[in-house]
C-alpha cells in the first residue's frame, strides 16, 4: 500500500497529523502543478497551503462521507489543487475585468447623479457591494463580516435592486 494512501486514510479517519506528513510529501509536486498554472510562486504556495487548510478543517464526518474511497490520493489532490490555481486565474482576471470595466452612466430618465443613488445605500451595503464588484463571492465577503451567506445575498440583492430602480446607474462591463 502507498505511504500515501495510508496516510490520507488515517486522515479521514481523524488522524490529523497524518496530513502534516502527506503536507510535507505532497507539497513540491502540488506547488509545481499550480506553479504552471499561474505562474507566481507565492500564489501556488498558497493556493497549496489553502487546499491542506481547508482539507484539515473539514469534519470528521464530511471527511469521511467525502474521501473514504479515495484509493488515488496523488491525483485526487492533484486535480484539487489545478482546479484550484484554475480558479484562482479567474478570480483574478475577472476582478481586473470588472475594475477595469465599470463605467458609471446617467439614463436620459433622471437628472439623479451616482453619487446620490449610492448615498441611499447604507454604509455597510456600500462595503458589501464594493468587495462583491471587486470580485469578492458572498462567502468570502460573509466570513469578513461574520454574516451568513444568506445575509450577504439577500443584502446584496436589494442593494442591486435599489440601484436600479433609480435607474442611474447602469454597470458595463466590457
Amino acid at each position: 500500500m502507498n505511504e500515501n494512501i495510508r496516510l490520507w486514510d488515517q486522515f479521514v479517519e481523524g488522524d490529523d497529523s497524518c496530513l502534516g506528513a502527506l503536507y510535507e510529501s505532497l507539497f513540491e509536486p502540488l506547488f509545481f502543478v499550480s506553479f504552471f498554472i499561474v505562474k507566481n510562486k507565492d500564489h501556488a504556495r498558497d493556493i497549496v497551503g489553502d487546499l491542506f487548510t481547508n482539507l484539515l478543517c473539514t469534519s470528521l464526518a464530511e471527511r469521511k462521507q467525502k474521501w473514504k474511497s479515495i484509493d488515488e490520493i496523488d491525483k485526487y489532490l492533484n486535480a484539487m489543487i489545478r482546479n484550484k490555481s484554475i480558479d484562482h486565474i479567474r478570480s483574478i482576471k475577472n476582478r481586473e475585468r470588472i475594475l477595469k470595466g465599470i463605467q458609471f452612466s446617467k439614463t436620459q430618465q433622471t437628472d439623479v447623479n451616482a453619487h446620490e443613488v449610492l448615498n441611499h445605500l447604507s454604509i455597510l451595503d456600500k462595503e458589501l457591494m464594493g468587495l462583491h464588484i471587486a470580485g469578492y463571492n458572498n462567502h468570502e465577503i460573509a466570513d469578513q463580516y461574520k454574516l451568513s451567506e444568506k445575509t450577504i445575498r439577500n443584502r446584496l440583492s436589494k442593494s442591486r435592486k435599489l440601484l436600479f430602480k433609480f435607474r442611474s446607474v447602469m454597470l458595463i462591463f466590457i
